[in-house]
């Protein structure tokens, strides 16, 4: 993971600058800590594969957008995903939140599903239960940026019935406007004590569950702030 930092932050450094978007991959190298920390994502390891995915599609489709004639059949789908992205970026096509935010999760739901079927299709590994909770969790993530509004709206109404989604919906803006690798790996930290715990068999357990997640919310806000 000491490996991919460096190369991730060289890209974004380097040939992402190029295209004024060195700043767009901090999700990533947040993720990229929170495995360090933990020591995930060792060598022929299924999240090894998978994130090996993710970065071959940001750094090909950094490249692509660049110079499109260097695209090929290696290039998996991610790249391409990102290219597109890049290219509109630079065209000024992106320039409300919400469609950039669309182009955006696309290309990062488009490169992880590449990343997974690297792992799983080619080399025919496997998740534990809890990493694919963690992968559940994650994709809720990349989906909710997509679909803003919608999750705000029902969060709206669910704070009819219980105050608390009043704290969901302040996370969510936060979280998805935050932008820094350190709310990343925070926000992966919670996410790997979700996925750790036992799934609820009842309604009791499913509210203990979501105290377990406010509860790391609301440290998540006090250490890094309002933004």
């Amino acid at each position: 993971m000491d490996d991919r930092l460096r190369f991730l932050r060289a890209v974004r450094s380097g040939l992402a600058s190029r295209l004024g978007a060195s700043d767009r991959w901090t999700t990533l190298e947040g993720l990229l800590r929170f495995f360090r920390v933990h020591d995930m994502g060792r060598p022929d390891s299924w999240i090894s594969w998978v994130n090996a995915g993710v970065l071959e599609a940001v750094a090909l489709g950094i490249a692509i957008a660049q110079d499109p004639a260097i695209a090929d059949g290696r290039a998996n789908a991610g790249s391409h995903a990102w290219a597109d992205y890049l290219t509109r970026l630079s065209r000024g096509e992106l320039a409300t939140a919400t469609l950039h935010n669309q182009a955006w999760s696309r290309a990062e739901e488009i490169s992880t599903d590449a990343g997974i079927a690297l792992a799983e299709d080619l080399q025919g590994l496997s998740p534990t239960p809890a990493e694919q909770r963690f992968l559940t969790l994650a994709q809720f993530y990349t989906w909710a940026i997509r679909n803003r509004s919608a999750l705000r709206s029902l969060l709206g109404a669910l704070s009819a019935i219980d105050a608390r989604a009043h704290t969901l919906t302040d996370f969510l803006d936060w979280f998805i406007d935050a932008g820094d690798a350190d709310a990343a790996q925070a926000g992966c930290e919670i996410y790997w004590q979700l996925a750790q715990a036992s799934a609820p068999t009842d309604i009791t357990g499913a509210l203990q569950l979501l105290d377990q997640a406010l509860s790391g919310l609301s440290t998540l806000r006090q250490i890094h702030g309002p933004r």
